[in-house]
């Protein structure tokens, strides 16, 4: 049977399956976390050759938000580069990018500011670039490469929204604000770290967890920039993987109507390895409503605030991490903050109304089975000023 590995199938041997290209590599591989059997190894989407991994010559990203001149500017470029494609195909490419995704605006609470950084030895080639690490976490992946919803099954892997970093590398990132140790905070976890680990799909398309996908990374925490706490048994590229939305498919290309909170952990008494084998839904609703990564209670290894991160691979490690965001938790937010960004805005309300008479969905607040007046108006009482 065949077992799923991002873009790749393992039928024996590693053959990406990313356009009509027989792209095979054998000296990069990333882990797979197989439980007690040991760990087996398959190729990241990162490590596959440039024309394996993407058919354009420019290699753009594009994480909605309420400004996309940015992303625009780099898809036409990338589109005047790719005309193996066809006019009207890249057309089409590029409105359905431009338009069928709903806006998500990064907000505060994410790591704001490189301190440092080193890409060691043998970073993941074009993923060098550090702001990528900034940011929220990202939601929709592959450009218009491959434009689709970031799962536990389908990680990001494009060069502007992960980081890479080889053995003895390094990066230091800062925030806004002091992340503090706040009772308050779900389970007592205070910071949530956010790699590409991602599942293996045992039935695939199906998306049944078979192991772990994941690179290791040391994880250190500093209240003053000058002294380091080192987070034991814990990886900054490990843990749960990244889901941007409740309701989509393993696999899925456009977003859904419930969109998690990349603010919240995951319950630390779950451990993923116990999904293994169980259905999509089930694996879902172990996140209940998180967006993954690796939590971290900074009062557990005695401080009482933190200001800066340092995410390291080891001089021996044996493949280069990838880093996607740090995460400060929030305290538990309204049910009217539908893309849980901290306030109650423009946002949300475009949620709900694309949400309309839906049952089953975040945006029905008031609980009565259908997404109408009654929630628009908790959601307008909540507006943020």
């Amino acid at each position: 049977m065949k077992s799923r590995c991002g873009r790749a199938a393992v039928t024996g041997m590693v053959e990406a399956v990313i356009g009509s290209t027989d792209c095979r590599t054998a000296d990069s591989h990333w882990r797979l976390g197989a439980g007690k059997a040991g760990p087996t190894e398959c190729p990241k989407p990162e490590d596959l050759p440039a024309d394996c991994a993407s058919p354009l010559a420019t290699r753009a990203r594009l994480r909605p938000t309420s400004d996309t001149s940015g992303d625009f500017m780099r898809l036409i470029t990338a589109l005047l580069r790719s005309i193996d494609l066809g006019f009207w195909t890249a057309a089409l490419t590029l409105a359905s990018a431009l338009t069928l995704q709903p806006p998500y605006a990064e907000a505060q609470g994410y790591a704001s500011a490189v301190i440092s950084y080193s890409g060691g030895t043998s970073p993941a080639s074009g993923y060098t670039n550090p702001t990528s690490a900034l940011g929220e976490p990202t939601r929709f992946t592959g450009g218009i490469v491959y434009p689709s919803v970031v799962t536990p099954f389908n990680p990001a892997f494009m060069p502007s929204e992960i980081l890479s970093i080889g053995a003895g590398g390094h990066l230091m990132l800062g925030f806004d604000e002091v992340i503090r140790d706040d009772p308050d905070h779900p389970f007592g976890i205070d910071l949530i770290i956010f790699g590409n680990s991602m599942f293996t799909d045992s039935q695939y398309p199906g998306g049944v967890a078979a192991a772990l996908a994941f690179d290791g990374g040391v994880i250190e925490l500093s209240a003053d920039g000058t002294t380091w706490v080192t987070v034991p048994a814990q990886a900054a590229d490990g843990g749960w993987p990244t889901l941007a939305f409740e309701d989509t498919s393993p696999y899925a290309l456009t977003g859904g109507l419930n969109p998690t909170d990349f603010r919240a952990p995951v319950n630390p008494a779950l451990h993923w390895s116990d999904f293994y084998g169980a259905p999509y839904e089930s694996l879902i609703s172990a996140y209940n409503g998180s967006g993954g990564g690796v939590g971290i209670d900074i009062g557990a290894h005695g401080l009482a605030e933190v200001t800066a991160v340092r995410i390291s691979a080891a001089p021996d490690a044996w493949a280069h991490i990838e880093v996607d965001a740090v995460a400060i938790v929030a305290s538990a937010a309204p049910a009217t903050d539908l893309d849980h960004d901290g306030v109650v805005s423009g946002a949300d309300l475009a949620l709900l109304l694309s949400a309309w008479g839906a049952s089953g969905v975040a945006a029905d607040i008031d609980g009565d089975g259908s997404v109408n007046g009654g929630d628009l108006s908790l959601l307008l009482a909540d507006w943020s000023p």
